[in-house]
This record gives C-alpha cells, structure tokens and sequence, in this order.
C-alpha cells in the first residue's frame, strides 16, 4: 500500500497534518503524565506502609 504524500507539498496540508498529529499526541501525552504520577504516588505510600 503506497501513501500519497502529496498534501505535505502545501501548507494548508502541513499544518492539518500537524494539528491531526498533536490532537491524537496531546491526549496520549497527558494521560501518561498523570497516570505516571499517580502510580508513583501509589508506590511511595505502600513502601512507606510496608516500612512502618
């Protein structure tokens, strides 16, 4: 399956390309990071339940 890339050759075509890629990233991006600090979160209160 060859992809037609020909849209990247306009600007026009760029920048939706780009706004389609950050609004799939972005949504990705900030749920990893609050994810990663909840676990994190999580972990430092057991290790300190398990040290008391």
């Amino acid at each position: 399956m060859k992809l037609d890339t020909a849209f990247l050759r306009s600007k026009v075509g760029r920048r939706i390309f780009v706004l389609f890629v950050l609004c799939a990233l972005l949504p990705i991006a900030a749920l990893a990071i609050i994810s990663f600090s909840q676990v994190t979160k999580q972990l430092q209160e057991q290790s300190r339940t398990r040290l008391q």
